[in-house]
Parts: C-alpha cells; structure tokens; sequence
C-alpha cells in the first residue's frame, strides 16, 4: 500500500524547494495579481457606474437587476480569461518542484500553444464559483439597492428594516454557498497540474482524471491548506506584508502535495 507523505513532510519539501528561489516566486505571484486586480478593477468600475446610474435615472429596481447581470456575464468572462494565468503560476512551481528552470515567462504559458485547454479548465473552475456565489450577489446588490433607495423615500425605518433584512440573507447565502463550492474546488484544485504533466489530454479529459485522482485525497488537501491558518492569522497582523512570502510557500506546499498524490514512492 502506498505511503503518501505527512503535512509536515509536505511543508518541509516546500521550503527546500523555495530556497534560495522566493524572490522569483513572490515575483511571478505578485505580477499575477497586479494584473488580475488591475484589470477586474477597471471592469468594475465602468459597469459598476453604469448600473448605478441605472437605478439613479429610472429608479426601477427591476432594470438595474437586469443591468447587473450584464454586468456580471462581463466579470464572468473577464475573470474566465484572467483565470488561465493560473495554469502559468502552477507550471511555474511544478518547474521550480521538479528543479527545472522557471522564469516569469512561466505566468503567459497558459495562452500558449493549445490555450483552449487551460481556457476549459478556467471556465469550469470560475463557472463553479460564480454559480455558488450568485445567490449571495444578487441579495447583496438587492440590499445596496434598498440602501439606495431609502435615501429618496420618507419611510427610511422600512428601506432600513429591508436593507438589514437583504443582508442577513446574503450571509446566509455566503455561508450555504461556500460549503457547495469547497468540495468541488477540492476536487478540481489540482487540475492544472495535470494539464501540465499530461498534455495529450483534452480539456475534459484532465477535469476527469482530476476528479478521479482526488478521490480519498481531498480531506488530506483541506488538512494541508486548514494548517496555514495560524500563519495566515500572523499575516493579518503584519498589515498583509507576510501574505507576500506565505502565498508562494502555499503554492509550493499544494504543488508538492501534487507530486506526492501521483508519486508516493518518491
């Protein structure tokens, strides 16, 4: 029967991986997400606008609704295409794992060459996501809605009641759809990796062989990822400043779990 290693075995691996190589993986981390915020921030900001300007002009909540969901196809679609620069961030580590060479160039692999399979994968993961958050998005834009609204009615107590109302909703829909959403990012976490080591495989076909590999080993990936939580606690503390070397010691420790998965022997 396989041996696979234990979470401390795993964190170990990471660091020794990482030494002497943190400054080109907090670099790669910190350009991806510079680019992502940069640009679902400057999305937001224009078609935020639009649907504000939309309940300000017709004060119909009916049409800023239907605005909204315009508005979130466009994140959808924003955040599909951003979210292939994962498919860079994980062949970046797997390299750095496996002692081959890794450059910042690593980020814009998954645009390469066949970008229509990362692209599948992206729109799985993201697709997911959205879907189980929707629920919390549409009661919390009812509840900004309201909140606007009371400023221009006279019955402010009522638009108050209906505002608190709409976001006790919303946390419950944020918490029902967080426990739906974390056994299928459990599931399909691990995909890009095995786009990566197994590319003659379409899109689908990695999603599933993903699937079928994950099976009795997503509880031993919640465990690795739950140990990081004292650490992420002490982050906070430092006004995020040791986010910028934990992100790359957990990307490195979830790459190393990988290997492990797939080769326990080793």
């Amino acid at each position: 029967m396989s041996q696979y290693a234990k979470m401390y075995e795993i964190k170990n691996a990471a660091k020794d991986s990482l030494d002497g190589k943190y400054s080109g993986a907090i670099g790669i981390i910190l350009v991806s997400n510079l680019i992502m915020t940069t640009i679902i921030s400057w999305i937001s900001n224009i078609v935020g606008g639009v649907s504000t300007s939309t309940m300000q002009l017709s004060g119909s909540i009916a049409a800023t609704i239907a605005v909204s969901g315009v508005v979130e196809l466009i994140l959808l679609a924003a955040n599909i295409l951003l979210g292939v620069l994962n498919a860079g961030i994980a062949f970046y580590f797997l390299s750095t794992a496996c002692g081959e060479p890794s450059t910042i160039n690593h980020l814009f692999a998954g645009y390469r060459g066949d970008n229509k399979k990362a692209l599948q994968i992206s729109a799985v993961l993201t697709t997911a996501q959205t879907v189980c958050l929707l629920p919390y998005q549409y009661l919390l834009s009812r509840a900004q809605m309201t909140m606007i609204q009371s400023l221009t009615q006279d019955n402010q107590m009522l638009s108050t009641a209906l505002t608190e109302k709409y976001l006790l909703y919303a946390v419950i829909a944020l918490a029902i759809g967080l426990l739906v959403y974390l056994p299928i990012s459990l599931t399909f976490e691990l995909s890009y990796f095995f786009m990566w080591d197994f590319p003659e495989l379409s899109g689908k076909e990695v999603l599933t062989l993903c699937y079928n590999k994950m099976k009795g080993h997503k509880a031993r990936l919640l465990r690795l990822e739950f140990s990081f939580l004292p650490l992420m606690f002490l982050c906070v503390l430092s006004f995020g400043i040791g986010f910028l070397w934990l992100r790359p010691y957990m990307q490195m420790a979830q790459t190393k779990f990988y290997l492990n998965m797939m080769n326990p022997e080793e």
